[in-house]
C-alpha cells in the first residue's frame, strides 16, 4: 500500500489550511497533546502526520473486530480516536452532549478542555471514517489516532538514552479507547493485546505488528519522494528497533516471560512492568530495541490510544514541628491543646521500616508483615505492614526516617510514650506501611488500586510518598493518582516535589507530584541546630520547581526538608533510640539527620493528621472541641485548601554556596509558601482569626456563586484570605493543558477586583486559587466562585476563608444558593401495579461485591427469595467513572437466562440519574425510581440495569447461575453483562452494587402483574430537565 506524491501533497495541504470541518490540523492536535511529533521539525512532523493519516485510513477497513468478546455491538471494528468541537459560546459539557447525539456509544474522555475548544479520546466504529458515513459537523473534527500520535513525547529519546547510559528500563504505560458497549475486562484487553502483539506470520515467522506500525512496513519506501533525510533515518532506526527487538529470533523472549501487569485506579489504563534486564543485552527486557518494538508494536494497536515510557521512581525533628505549627521558635500550640493527629491513620509507601525502632517499637508485639493486608489496631503505632517486596528495613532506611517524621512518638520501653528528640509532627497518628523497597533498591511502585487499597482497608485518608521520578510532564502515574483521588475523594496524599532544583533550575518537578489532586511539596530550610537561626525562611536549594510541563504552579507547599532529625533504624537491634544529637548526614544511636524534599513530604503528612484530627473531632467552627460540630467525611478538597490558605511566603533561596536569591510568592519555586499552622486553623486562646468553610459545593457550566463577609477587629491578622480548590478529573497522559473543569475565583473589595494566584485576570490552569487582600475592621468583602468552563455536568469544590470574620457559624449566615436542584428522569418511568398490602420493614441491603475488574453499560442478574416473601424495593449501583449517568431498570419473572437479547420479555419499570462516584462505590438510585417488585417466597425474579452512556461494574464470575451472595431472605445469583440496549452477553458475570428489599411482616395479596413499558427513546434524544437557578 503506498500513496502518490499528488495524494500526499494533498494531505500535508490539508494540515496547514484554516479549520475545516473534519480536517484535524497538525497544529491543533500539537496545542491539545504532546506526542514523538513535536520531537521533528514542523515540516518534517507535517509529513509525517499526513503519510500516518493516509496509510491509517487506507488501513482502517483491514483491522477487523478485536477479538470474538470485544465487537458485540459493532459492524466493524472500534478505532481509537480523536473528536475536537470548536462551537464557540459553549462549555466542555455542553460540546461533549452534542457529540453524544451522534455518537451514543463513544464513552467520551476528555483531552482539552478550554473556551476556544473542546477535545476528546473516544473510540468509533471504523466507518466513521468512510468517504460516505462521516457524521462530522461543521464545528467538529474527528480524526483517527495514528502512530505517532499515541506515543508520548519524549518516549523514544528516553529509551534511547537510557540504553546509551546502560541503564535498565522496567516500564512501558499504555491507555485503551473502547466503545461503551464494550466490556472492560482489563485482563482480557491486556491478555489480549500481547497475544497480537506476539502473533508472527506462519510462512516467514515475522511479526504481525511490523506491517500494521507505518514506519516499518514493507512499503513504507515507497512514500519516499516527499521523505526528508531525517525521515529515512527514522524508518531505518525503527526497522532496526523491529529486527534487533521483537522480530528477532529471541523475539525479547525475557521481555515477555517477566512481563507483569500492573492494576491502576482506572480500567482503561495498564503498565507492562518488566525484570531488571540488562539495557545492552539485545535480548534482554531492558533492551532498548526490544523496549521500542514494544512501544511501536502498541501503538500499532487500533484500541491503543496512549503510550508513554514509565521512568523509574526513585527516593527523592522537632526543629520542624514549631516552624510549621506556630513559626515562633519552641511553640506547639496544636499539640499543647491535644491535637497531634490522634484518631487518624497515615499510610506511608518507602523502602522499609524498622519496627523496633523506638518511635515505633511495640513491646507487646508487632502486626504481621505480609500481603494479608492485616490490620491490628491494637498495636501502639504500625497497625499494618504491607510487604509489598520483602518487607526488609536495613540500617538508616530512608523509609524509617520518612515515617518518623510523620508520626513517630518516642518510647523507651516500647510502652509509655514521652516526648523525644524526634518526634512526627503528627506523632498520636497510627501508621499503615507499604514497602516498594527490595534490598537496598527503591522504589517498586504498582498502580494506586494495590498502592492506596491496604491503608484504605486500615482506614488511612492520607498517604506520604517521598519518592518520585525526574520528569515535569503529567505521566500515567500522575494520571493514575488525580484518578484514584477522583474517585475516592476523601483520600489525600502528599508526594515530594524532587531535589532537581540546584541552580534554580525551572520545571524540575517530578511526577507524580505533577498531578493535580495531590499536595506536591518543596523543601525550605530549617532552623536552630538543623542549619542556623533564621533559616526557616529561605527555600532550600536542592528543592525541585515549577511550573508543570503544562505550565501548572508546582510546587503546592513547602516545608522543612534541610538536615532534618528523626528515626533511623539499626538492624538486628531492638529498641534503639535517642543517643545524643548526630552529626550532620550522621547517625547516633536510633536517630540521623537527613535532607530533600523526602524530609520536608513527611513533615506535611504529619501536620494533616492533625488537619483532619481537628474537623472529624469538631473543632471548627469554635476553635475548640465541640464533638457536634464534626465533620465526619472531610473531603481531600478540603483538607488541602485549609493548609494552602494558611502558606507563609518565604524570602529567598539560600543557594548551595551561602548566596541567596529572592523568591516572590506564587512563583513556581514555593508555590502556596511554607506550611504554617496557626495561620491556617482558628484555636481558642491560640489566635483570634475566624474561618468559613465551604464543603463540597457542587457549581454547574457557567454559574456564578457569592458570598460577602464582615471585617471586625482582631489582632492575629490584617488580612482576608480565600481558597479554593476542587479535585478535578484525571487529564489524559501527556496532556498539553491538563485542566478539565475550569472554576474561579473572584474576590472584590470596594470595587475593585482582585484575581487568584497573583494574577492580574482569571487563572485557568490550575485547580487550587488563593486570594490575600488587605482589611480593616469595616471592609466588606465580596469571594465568588464562578464555573467558567466545565467539561462535567457539574463539579464539588470546597472554599476556605479565613480573617477576622463576623457572624461565623457552622452553617454560614451568607450561604451559598442551593445549585443541585434534583433533575428529572431522562424519559418517564413505567409505574408497576400497587400492592394491596404493606410491603414490611426494610431489610440491611445485600451487598453483592465491589471487587470491579469489568464492566459494561448493562448488567443482568437473577434474585430468588428463600422462605419468605420479599419486595425488591431500589439498588445501589455502581459506575466505573465519576460523572452524571442516565440509568433505565427492567425486570422479568424467572431466570435471565436465554433472555439477554430478548427485549420483548422485559417490563421498563423505572429509570433516573446519578451522579456516580466511580469503581468501589455504591451509588443509591433511590427509593422512588420504581414501586417496589414483588417476589414470592421460592420464587426467581430477573432484573436488568443499564446505563445508555456509560459503564456499569461488574465483576468475573465462575458458574453462571450460581448463589454469589445471600442473606437469611434473599438470594443473589451470578448473572451476564448485557450491553445497552439487550446488545450481547457476557457470561458468567457479578454485578457490583446492593439490593434494598423489604420483607413482609404479613401475609400479602399478590399485585397485579406489571404493565408493559412504551418503548423508550434512542438516547441520542433524551432531553434533560432544565435547570433551575434558584436565588
Amino acid at each position: 500500500m503506498y500513496f502518490t506524491q499528488a495524494a500526499l501533497i494533498a494531505a500535508i495541504s490539508a494540515t496547514s489550511t484554516g479549520v475545516q470541518a473534519g480536517v484535524l490540523e497538525l497544529s491543533t492536535f500539537q496545542k491539545v497533546w504532546t506526542s514523538e511529533l513535536d520531537h521533528q521539525s514542523y515540516e518534517d512532523a507535517e509529513t509525517s502526520f499526513a503519510t500516518e493519516n493516509a496509510f491509517m485510513t487506507a488501513e482502517l477497513a483491514t483491522f477487523g473486530t478485536l477479538d470474538a468478546s470485544s465487537s458485540s455491538g459493532y459492524d466493524d471494528a472500534p478505532v481509537s480516536s480523536i473528536l475536537c468541537n470548536h462551537q464557540m459560546g459553549k462549555s466542555g459539557y455542553e460540546r461533549a452532549e452534542q457529540i453524544y447525539q451522534q455518537y451514543p456509544n463513544s464513552n467520551l474522555s476528555v483531552l482539552y478542555n478550554k473556551d476556544e475548544l473542546s477535545c476528546f479520546l473516544a473510540a468509533l466504529p471504523s466507518s466513521t471514517f468512510a468517504e460516505n458515513n462521516n457524521k462530522v459537523l461543521d464545528s467538529w473534527t474527528v480524526a483517527p489516532l495514528t502512530s505517532y500520535m499515541k506515543i508520548r513525547a519524549g518516549t523514544v529519546e528516553a529509551i534511547e538514552a537510557a540504553h546509551e547510559s546502560g541503564e535498565d528500563l522496567k516500564s512501558i504505560g499504555f491507555s485503551v479507547c473502547l466503545p461503551a458497549t464494550q466490556e472492560q475486562d482489563s485482563a482480557s484487553i491486556a491478555d489480549g493485546i500481547l497475544e497480537r502483539i506476539q502473533a508472527r506470520d506462519e510462512q516467514t515467522g515475522r511479526s504481525l505488528a511490523m506491517e500494521k506500525f507505518h514506519w516499518t512496513r514493507s512499503d513504507v519506501l515507497h512514500d519516499r519522494v516527499l521523505y526528508t533525510s531525517t525521515h529515512h533515518s527514522r524508518i531505518g532506526r525503527w526497522r532496526q528497533a523491529m529486527e534487533e527487538g521483537i522480530n528477532a529470533e529471541h523475539q525479547c523472549q525475557s521481555l515477555f516471560d517477566d512481563l507483569e501487569t500492573l492494576q491502576t485506579s482506572d480500567v482503561n489504563d495498564f503498565i507492562f512492568t518488566m525484570g531488571h534486564g540488562d539495557a545492552m543485552d539485545p535480548s534482554s527486557a531492558a533492551s532498548a530495541h526490544c523496549m521500542l518494538s514494544l512501544v511501536a508494536s502498541l501503538a500499532a494497536q487500533p484500541e491503543v490510544c496512549s503510550v508513554e515510557n514509565v521512568q523509574q521512581n526513585k527516593e527523592v525533628n522537632d526543629i520542624a514541628q514549631w516552624i510549621t505549627q506556630s513559626y515562633e521558635e519552641n511553640k506547639r500550640p496544636f499539640w499543647d491543646v491535644g491535637l497531634a493527629g490522634s484518631g487518624q491513620i497515615v499510610q506511608v509507601s518507602d523502602s522499609g521500616l524498622d519496627t523496633n525502632n523506638c518511635y515505633f517499637w511495640d513491646a507487646d508485639g508487632e502486626v504481621v508483615k505480609d500481603l494479608s493486608r492485616t490490620v491490628d489496631n491494637s498495636r501502639r503505632k504500625v497497625i499494618q505492614y504491607y510487604a509489598y517486596k520483602d518487607g526488609v528495613a536495613l540500617t538508616n532506611d530512608h523509609g524509617t526516617h520518612c515515617a518518623g517524621s510523620v508520626l513517630g512518638h518516642r518510647a523507651l520501653d516500647g510502652k509509655t510514650e514521652s516526648t523525644g528528640q524526634a518526634d512526627g509532627t503528627g506523632r498520636d497518628a497510627k501508621l499503615a506501611f507499604f514497602d516498594i523497597g527490595l534490598g537496598s533498591a527503591c522504589c517498586y511502585v504498582p498502580g494506586t488500586s494495590t498502592l492506596f487499597g491496604p491503608g484504605a482497608d486500615a482506614g488511612a485518608k492520607l498517604h506520604s510518598a517521598s519518592w518520585g521520578s525526574n520528569t515535569a510532564t503529567y505521566t500515567s502515574s500522575a494520571r493514575d493518582f488525580d484518578n484514584y483521588i477522583y474517585n475516592n475523594d476523601d483520600f489525600l496524599p502528599m508526594v515530594a516535589a524532587g531535589n532537581s532544583g540546584n541552580g534554580n533550575a525551572m520545571q524540575t518537578v517530578g511526577s507524580p507530584a505533577t498531578a493535580k489532586n495531590i499536595i506536591a511539596v518543596g523543601a525550605s530550610a530549617s532552623g536552630g541546630r538543623d542549619l542556623f537561626n533564621g533559616g526557616e525562611k529561605y527555600l532550600a536549594y536542592f528543592s525541585s520547581r515549577g511550573p508543570t510541563a503544562d505550565g501548572r504552579l508546582k510546587p503546592d507547599i513547602v516545608a522543612p526538608g534541610f538536615q532534618i532529625l528523626s528515626s533511623a533504624g539499626v538492624e538486628n537491634q531492638v529498641g534503639e533510640c535517642d543517643a545524643g544529637i548526630p552529626s550532620w548526614s550522621g547517625q547516633a544511636g536510633g536517630l540521623s539527620y537527613k535532607s530533600g524534599t523526602s524530609m520536608a513530604t513527611p513533615v506535611v503528612s504529619g501536620n494533616m493528621a492533625i488537619v483532619r484530627q481537628y474537623l472529624t473531632e469538631g473543632w471548627y467552627p469554635s476553635g475548640a472541641k465541640v464533638p457536634a460540630d464534626a465533620i465526619s467525611r472531610p473531603s481531600a478538597a478540603l483538607m488541602k485548601a485549609i493548609v494552602l490558605n494558611g502558606g507563609q511566603s518565604l524570602q529567598a533561596v539560600y543557594q548551595s554556596n551561602g548566596s541567596t536569591t529572592p523568591v516572590a510568592e506564587y512563583d513556581n519555586n514555593q508555590g502556596f509558601g511554607r506550611i504554617n499552622m496557626l495561620n491556617s486553623l482558628p484555636l481558642v486562646g491560640k489566635n483570634d482569626i475566624s474561618m468559613k468553610l465551604y464543603h463540597d459545593e457542587i457549581i454547574t457550566p457557567g454559574q456564578l456563586e457569592s458570598v460577602t463577609v464582615d471585617v471586625v477587629q482582631c489582632d492575629s491578622t490584617n488580612e482576608v484570605r480565600a481558597t479554593l480548590v476542587w479535585t478535578d478529573p484525571p487529564g489524559q497522559t501527556g496532556c498539553s493543558d491538563c485542566l478539565i473543569n475550569d472554576l474561579d475565583l473572584i474576590v472584590s473589595k470596594s470595587g475593585a477586583v482582585i484575581y487568584s494566584n497573583g494574577g492580574t485576570s482569571a487563572d485557568t490552569k490550575n485547580n487550587a486559587e488563593r486570594v490575600r487582600v488587605p482589611a480593616a475592621a469595616g471592609d466588606k468583602i465580596t469571594v465568588s466562585v464562578k464555573g467558567s468552563n466545565l467539561a462535567s455536568s457539574s463539579q464539588k469544590y470546597s472554599l476556605v476563608i479565613t480573617g477576622c470574620l463576623d457572624n461565623v457559624a457552622k452553617s454560614p449566615t451568607t450561604a451559598f444558593p442551593t445549585k443541585s436542584p434534583t433533575k428529572a428522569p431522562s424519559h418517564a418511568p413505567t409505574i408497576s401495579a400497587k400492592p394491596t398490602a404493606n410491603t414490611g420493614a426494610l431489610q440491611p441491603a445485600l451487598e453483592t461485591t465491589l471487587a470491579g475488574g469489568n464492566g459494561s453499560n448493562g448488567a443482568m442478574f437473577d434474585l430468588k427469595a428463600k422462605d419468605s416473601d420479599i419486595y425488591i424495593h431500589s439498588f445501589d449501583v455502581v459506575e466505573q467513572n465519576r460523572r452524571e449517568v442516565d440509568v433505565w431498570v427492567y425486570t422479568k419473572a424467572d431466570t435471565h437466562d436465554n433472555f439477554q437479547t430478548n427485549k420483548g420479555a422485559w417490563t421498563s419499570i423505572g429509570s433516573t440519574t446519578i451522579t456516580s462516584k466511580g469503581t468501589g462505590v455504591r451509588v443509591p438510585l433511590g427509593a422512588q425510581v420504581f414501586n417496589p417488585v414483588y417476589i414470592k417466597a421460592g420464587a426467581t425474579q430477573a432484573f436488568y440495569i443499564t446505563f445508555p452512556a456509560g459503564t456499569i461494574a461488574y465483576t468475573n464470575g465462575n458458574s453462571f447461575g450460581a448463589v454469589f451472595a445471600q442473606d437469611d431472605h434473599l438470594q443473589f445469583l451470578q448473572g451476564s453483562g448485557v450491553p445497552h440496549e439487550f446488545a450481547g452477553k457476557f457470561a458468567p458475570r457479578v454485578w457490583n452494587g446492593a439490593i434494598i428489599y423489604s420483607k413482609p411482616s404479613i401475609e400479602v395479596v399478590t399485585p397485579a402483574p406489571v404493565t408493559s413499558a412504551p418503548t423508550l427513546p434512542p438516547v441520542g434524544a433524551v432531553t434533560p430537565a432544565p435547570v433551575v437557578s434558584v436565588t
